[in-house]
């Protein structure tokens, strides 16, 4: 292996070990220039790899992650004060949180009811009509049928896994299960009980679907090395919360749903700092992308353990 394949693992695997760090510490200070020296990098070159890999300056994605967490937070914990809140993920102040949440969904924090999906408020501003209908499919308020919820330890495996662009269109999504199969398939890495898994730290309740930040990923073997469109890391053991669907898009919609919106805020649980994830228990494109088997599962860890 040349050296510049293994340099871009590195610098990988750096980037990955900050994002984890960042989601299970968002209130500690993260500047760019602390990161870089701390992994013996300058803060150009690690201002570069990190915005190639998330698309998004490292400055603008720690604020994200503190204003994700808020409003899973604010979402699960209706009686908690915004200012204790703000300060918990990481903000500043009320105002600092207050500012960025009014930038993303067109309102301050005081006036969200704490219950109705976010990804509504901007509708009238959605870029096309599919996200829309994305949107929308969210009702106002929770549905009430049964919950039918589980507690699963999951286990640490490594996964590789791909960026799929706006996976709310079933082309991109189609291309990016294309896509990987081909690469694992290579590496005779398709396996029997194994599957594919789709991950996002964005809740589809909150997050504009054009904004959706998603990887496409499947277990693999430990010899197995990334490239330069697959990313291979280490997924460590995590509790989560867990449900199955199966049926077209309402399903899996009225699956997270009865996940975040009814079984989290009373549940005594809080969101963890891993990507949630949606394991397709078969394939969808022979249904065309409108029928679906999935197990949607939710990390979480009690609400009383501190973030480390």
């Amino acid at each position: 292996m040349s050296s510049r394949p293994r340099s871009r693992q590195r610098g990988e695997r750096i980037v990955e070990s900050v994002v984890t760090e960042v989601r299970s510490r968002p209130a500690a200070g993260h500047s760019i220039a602390d990161v870089a020296n701390r992994h013996h990098l300058s803060a150009e070159y690690f201002h570069r790899l990190f915005r190639r890999l998330y698309g998004a300056p490292f400055a603008a994605f720690v604020q994200r992650v503190r204003l994700d967490l808020a409003v899973a937070r604010m979402r699960a914990e209706p009686e908690r004060r915004l200012t204790a809140i703000a300060l918990d993920v990481g903000f500043n102040d009320l105002s600092e949180l207050s500012r960025a949440f009014k930038r993303r969904f067109g309102c301050p924090p005081s006036r969200w009811d704490r219950c109705t999906a976010l990804n509504r408020v901007k509708l009238s501003q959605a870029p096309d009509p599919l996200e829309a209908i994305v949107s929308d499919l969210f009702p106002a308020t929770p549905a009430t049928t049964a919950l039918g919820v589980a507690m699963q330890q999951i286990g640490a495996e490594r996964m590789a896994s791909l960026q799929v662009p706006q996976p709310h269109i079933n082309a991109n999504l189609g291309v990016g299960f294309d896509r990987l199969e081909a690469w694992l398939a290579a590496r005779g890495q398709i396996r029997d009980g194994r599957h594919f898994v789709g991950m996002s730290s964005d809740s589809p309740l909150d997050t504009a679907a054009h904004e959706w930040r998603f990887r496409l990923g499947y277990p693999v073997d430990d010899a197995i090395e990334g490239s330069a469109e697959i990313l291979v890391q280490e997924h460590p053991a995590m509790l989560a919360a867990t449900k199955s669907c199966a049926g077209g898009v309402g399903s899996f919609v009225e699956a997270w749903d009865a996940l975040r919106r009814r079984w989290l805020p009373d549940s005594g649980f809080v969101l963890s700092a891993h990507p949630a994830r949606e394991v397709y228990l078969s394939d969808p494109r022979p249904h065309g992308f409108a029928w679906w088997e999935i197990l949607c599962v939710l990390p979480v860890r009690n609400s009383h353990t501190p973030t480390v």
